[in-house]
């Protein structure tokens, strides 16, 4: 059975979903369903997207919550400069750096942008090597694999 991650929102559902498909270069509006609002206008009530193949589904609320780190999205970055990308984006239109990777953007969700390789430095088959480049990493918001790298030789 798909499953499908739901984004609840306060009546900005429209504005979510045309963020994301733009920050994503592969970002698609699938279906956007609207009603009649109060006022008789139309508003849209529910928008689903996919991202990276992943399909999601933004409801409108109002939620009245304060999305947190309990529930975060991973993407999983080819390279350095898809970490920079993902993470200049969601940072630089208004959102928050956290650490270790994370970072959350302008609508209050969390992201982990990870590099692909990073687990591959982590289990080095030198421990010394590999609790450099963890160590290197704890001390990160952003991930920079060459520092990391740099750390596990240093």
């Amino acid at each position: 059975m798909p499953m499908m991650h739901c984004f609840l929102v306060d009546n900005i559902a429209d504005e979510v979903a045309n963020y994301y498909v733009d920050v994503f270069p592969d970002g698609e509006i699938t279906d956007m369903f609207k009603s009649p609002g109060p006022n008789g206008e139309e508003i849209v009530v529910l928008a689903n997207i996919r991202i990276n193949d992943t399909p999601m589904m933004i409801l409108n609320g109002p939620s009245g919550k304060v999305p947190n780190e309990s529930s975060s999205f991973v993407i999983n970055c080819k390279d350095q400069a898809e970490v920079d990308h993902y993470w200049n984006r969601f940072v630089g239109d208004g959102g928050m750096e956290g650490n270790c990777s994370w970072c959350q953007d302008k609508f209050g969700f969390w992201w982990q942008v990870v590099p692909e390789e990073m687990p591959t430095l982590f289990t080095d088959p030198d421990p010394v090597r590999a609790g450099k480049a963890f160590q290197a990493m704890m001390t990160m918001n952003k991930i920079d694999l060459a520092a990391i790298k740099a750390a596990m030789d240093s």
